[in-house]
């Protein structure tokens, strides 16, 4: 075969599974194949290119439809699980081309017609490969029928035994079925005897078709053989007898099911007293095992008969940025942004190469350079997962990793991929760098609440009434934040010392592997992290799992689907399985550190960990008058309590949701207050008219009514609405909120698909806002003042973030219009900062005085007092807060 030619096999055999980009094409082909100089014009040939459509997409090379023909299912370089894949590709191709139901996969000949191996074809006429067939076929039927049920390796043997006959019958049809029929084996049977005994046997039924093909080209060169052996069956004729015959077939197999259900029924109210303990014994049983794949080492099933999980890799991320201050060219950026984030955006600029118009774009006076890239210090520190979707055994895993191990010592010098002191692994099938697997987590089958808000709300308020001082949780959450739990930290050190069940090692090994990586890169990444924490040594320290990992991931998700094209529906349609399956299992396992933390009590403490929740929504139905802890709830990413609220109780996730939605809203109006404050002028900010009325309704009443309780705050809030108007602070509420409920629609996904399934009603004329808000069941802003219940929960809320012991309320002072180092006070004097502290002149105010305020534990000294600082921080922006008390 000449270069060309199998550069062209290559090229078709790697396109074969769906489309890829350029850089994962030269991964499957050889080198000395990509080097060649006919590889580029073989591609043009046999693949279409289909360029990118926006920033985030990649382009990807498409195998032509009409040289799926050409495709080998037994490619030799063919794993068996990509051979399974191109399988279902081409009988996707059949059936489209065919409109046949159960299509069959006919290889095209070998096509050797000089050389040595010329007369390879005439091996199919051997009597040893005939024997290999009949005996590969027969040990199946013979194991099948003495257990009931096929082996576990029938579909491998079956499918290259199949493939065998099918080739031979294309190459040598006449010789071959004339072997078939005179050659017995084993009990005085041949090939023909075994393939008409399967043909009709239920066990066999996904080989139908390929059977149904072979024994009729066989019955072309030997009829009478075939006719002998093959069993007939009556099958009705298509029409209307056969469709009356099935009509008659349904009904019939729905009154027996009915028939059984009645008398269930009628048995049940006698037998319930007598086979009381035989019910609690069936509670035992195990659920029907649901199949995952299989084991991409061993090849077995993935079911509940054998721990298994989903590799993935964990790694520091800094992808997520946070808007700056006192940057106006990132407000016009908030001005322009699209309605919608799930529609693709068509660039500005012609993205071919070389442009039209290249001397256009290369005359800097009309497009001057530009070099500035985005600030290294607003962008947010966290935990990215990513999964490439195979699944394996625990305890092939575990072998897998010690075979790495084994070979980082046999060749110490060796540059190896993986880095074993980092618990990295490459994964067996696509080579994805790992160091971590996860256990699977279905999806919640709990049923949601189907009460009204308000009546949710009052009988959330009555149980925190009601329910005891449990001293023990209040100590699970760390006083200098703002009520985390401390069992949800990467440097947790009870994590270790926790008693474990016998009966989940497996799941506590799995759980391991994560703790482990996440503890590591936290002791190393606390200088990036913002968030207060204890001490070292103390419960508590380190990534907060549920906000710095899960909600990282989460985030970065919805980061990378932005621009990309969703015809009807919302983000959660464009979530992949492997997505979902990831989402889950991060949940799963924040689960079982809270089973393991809780383990004495009745329900694992499930309901403890509720309380504690609800508590801090509604912090103005505790008992106590003022919070135990440092920072109030609204200084929290609200998404974070959203993943709490999976965790532990899904069943009122879609309630959590409404008050995280409008605590989100009130923590963008404290935001918008502090950037534009530092803009000073609007000058520079592109003007903007209100759209989106139906969405917010009365802006400028939400706005003052999260500001009124301070004064100062008040009043600083009054001189930025009216300096800036209403219209771009509608635009900044949609710009920064939005990403709250597009991140907030792939967690319900993946937690309650059937809850939060696809509406039909989403319209794709309503900008995305619309449509998540559908989506997820919110009530818009506009509809505020027809919700009592939740007015009246904000506004027990609100205050909280103003009687906070350690939280100021209301940014110090204006900034000079000359120096950024000097802040007007609210008394008119000027106060010059000398980089995180504040010099105070004397004498000071006689009406003020300073308030401690922390940030992460370090104290900042004034020239005449001791100040302290506190970073508020929302999905865009850093406060610098200060408080003063008259």
């Amino acid at each position: 075969m000449s270069l060309p030619a199998a550069v062209r096999r290559e090229i078709i055999h790697a396109l074969a599974p769906g489309p890829c980009s350029y850089t994962d094409l030269v991964k499957r082909v050889a080198e000395r194949m990509v080097d060649d100089v006919c590889f580029e014009h073989v591609l043009a040939e046999v693949a279409h290119f289909r360029a990118p459509e926006s920033t985030s997409d990649t382009g990807t090379y498409e195998l032509r439809d009409e040289l799926y023909a050409e495709v080998n299912p037994f490619y030799y370089h063919y794993a068996r699980n990509r051979r399974e894949e191109v399988e279902g590709v081409l009988r996707a191709w059949l059936k489209k081309k065919t409109g046949a139901a159960d299509p069959v996969i006919v290889p095209r000949p070998i096509g050797i017609e000089r050389g040595p191996f010329s007369i390879l074809p005439s091996l199919l006429e051997s009597e040893v490969l005939l024997q290999v067939m009949f005996y590969a076929i027969y040990n199946i039927l013979v194991l099948t029928e003495a257990a009931g049920t096929t082996p576990p390796s029938s579909e491998a043997i079956l499918d290259q035994a199949f493939y065998l006959v099918i080739l031979a019958l294309v190459e040598r049809a006449s010789v071959f079925s004339q072997l078939s029929a005179i050659k017995t084996f084993e009990d005085h049977k041949n090939l023909i005897d075994v393939i008409c005994t399967m043909e009709h046997n239920e066990n066999f039924k996904p080989y139908m078709g390929r059977i149904g093909w072979i024994l009729g080209e066989i019955s072309k060169f030997v009829p009478e053989e075939v006719q002998v052996r093959r069993k007939v069956v009556n099958v009705p004729e298509p029409g209307a007898d056969a469709e009356s015959l099935r009509k008659r077939a349904a009904k019939a197999r729905q009154e027996a099911i009915m028939a059984q259900m009645k008398a269930q029924q009628a048995s049940f109210a006698i037998n319930f007293e007598d086979e009381g303990d035989d019910d609690d014994e069936d509670m035992d049983v195990a659920p029907e095992n649901i199949s995952y794949g299989s084991c991409i080492v061993c090849q077995e099933d993935l079911n509940d008969t054998q721990p298994f999980g989903m590799l993935g890799f964990v790694q520091p991320s800094r992808l997520l940025r946070e808007h700056p201050d006192s940057h106006s060219s990132y407000l016009n950026e908030l001005m322009t942004m699209p309605l919608s984030l799930d529609r693709v955006k068509q660039p500005a600029h012609s993205t071919t190469f070389p442009p039209k118009n290249a001397d256009k774009y290369e005359d800097v006076t009309q497009f001057p350079p530009n070099f500035d890239a985005f600030p290294a210090r607003y962008t947010r520190f966290g935990l990215h997962t990513s999964m490439c979707g195979h699944m394996m055994h625990l305890e092939c895993f575990s072998t897998y990793n010690v075979s790495i191990r084994q070979r980082h010592r046999a060749h110490m010098m060796r540059d190896h991929p993986e880095n074993i002191h980092r618990k990295e692994y490459i994964c067996p099938l696509c080579k994805s760098l790992g160091n971590i697997i996860l256990p699977i987590s279905r999806p919640s089958i709990v049923p949601t609440s189907n009460v009204a808000f308000s009546d949710w709300i009052r009988a959330a308020g009555i149980s925190i009434l009601k329910s005891k001082p449990d001293p023990v949780m209040d100590s699970l959450q760390f006083r200098n934040g703002s009520g985390e739990f401390v069992f949800w930290s990467a440097q947790d050190p009870s994590y270790s010392n926790n008693p474990r069940r016998v009966d989940a090692v497996e799941t506590f090994k799995m759980l391991d592997t994560l703790m482990n990586v996440s503890r590591g890169i936290s002791q190393q990444t606390r200088h990036l992290r913002q968030r207060p924490e204890p001490e070292q040594g103390e419960r508590g320290t380190g990534i907060y799992l549920p906000e710095e990992m899960v909600g990282y991931t989460i985030a970065s998700i919805e980061v990378a689907a932005r621009g990309t094209s969703i015809s009807d529906g919302t983000i959660a349609d464009s979530l992949s399985e492997t997505q979902q399956r990831m989402i889950r299992a991060l949940l799963g396992c924040l689960a079982t550190l809270a089973r393991l933390e809780l383990e004495g009590r009745p329900d694992g403490g499930r309901e403890a960990v509720k309380q504690a929740i609800i508590k801090r929504l509604l912090p103005e139905w505790s008992r106590t008058t003022l919070t135990p802890f440092s920072f109030p709830l609204l200084l929290r990413d609200p998404l974070s309590v959203l993943i709490e609220t999976a965790v532990i109780a899904p069943e009122m996730l879609q309630h959590v949701l409404v008050l995280c939605y409008y605590a989100c809203l009130a923590r963008t109006i404290i935001g918008i207050v502090y950037v534009l404050n530092k803009a000073r002028s609007y000058t520079g900010i592109q003007p903007v008219c209100r759209s989106h009325a139906d969405l917010f309704g009365d802006v400028r009443m939400f706005f003052m009514s999260v500001v009124r309780h301070s004064p100062v705050f008040e009043h600083t809030a009054t001189l930025v609405f009216e300096t800036f108007g209403e219209g771009r602070i509608e635009k900044m509420l949609y710009a920064f909120t939005l990403p709250f409920l597009r991140r907030a629609a792939v967690l319900c996904r993946s937690v309650l698909p059937n809850i939060f399934s696809t509406l039909s009603s989403l319209s794709s004329q309503d900008n995305e806002y619309k449509r998540l808000l559908t989506f997820l069941n919110l009530p818009p802003l506009s509809d505020l003042p027809n919700q009592d219940t939740l007015q009246n929960a904000l506004s027990g809320c609100l205050p909280y973030f103003d009687m906070s012991e350690t939280i100021l309320t209301t940014p110090f002072a204006f900034v000079d219009e000359e120096d950024d180092n000097i802040y007007i006070g609210p008394d008119g004097k000027r106060y010059v900062r000398h980089g995180s502290t504040i010099a105070f002149p004397q004498p000071l105010h006689a009406n003020w005085k300073v308030q401690s305020i922390m940030e992460g534990g370090r104290r900042y000294k004034g020239a005449m007092f001791n100040v302290f600082i506190c970073a508020a921080r929302t999905t865009h922006a850093v406060h610098v807060f200060f408080t003063f008390v008259y």
